[in-house]
């Protein structure tokens, strides 16, 4: 699993996990972002959970592909930097996104 993926340092997130409204629902960052699906298509339903759940394709009954595997922030927290990380079939996709 760990080699199937592809890390990206960014720093474009100020408030990864900070609450915002949207639409009447509140959201964080990191939930929308992990929200993404591959290939991208409209969302199902952004995420409004610090970790989100799973959503259902309508139409084929299973859980989509996501764009991103994860967001984290890169340790010590103060250098403002966060490890995206995305499967390498995809990073290029990703990296773009971002």
């Amino acid at each position: 699993m760990v080699f199937s993926l592809h890390e990206t340092k960014t720093g474009i997130f100020l408030k990864l996990d900070d609450l915002f409204v949207f639409e009447g629902k509140t959201h964080m960052a990191r939930g929308v972002m992990l929200s993404v699906t591959w290939p991208i298509t409209k969302d199902y339903e952004l995420q409004d959970e610090k970790k989100p759940k799973a959503t259902i394709d309508p139409v084929t009954g299973k859980t989509p592909k996501r764009l991103y595997h994860s967001v984290d922030q890169i340790i010590p927290s103060d250098r403002g930097e966060y490890m995206v990380m995305s499967y390498n079939d995809r990073y290029e996709l990703a990296e773009a996104f971002l």
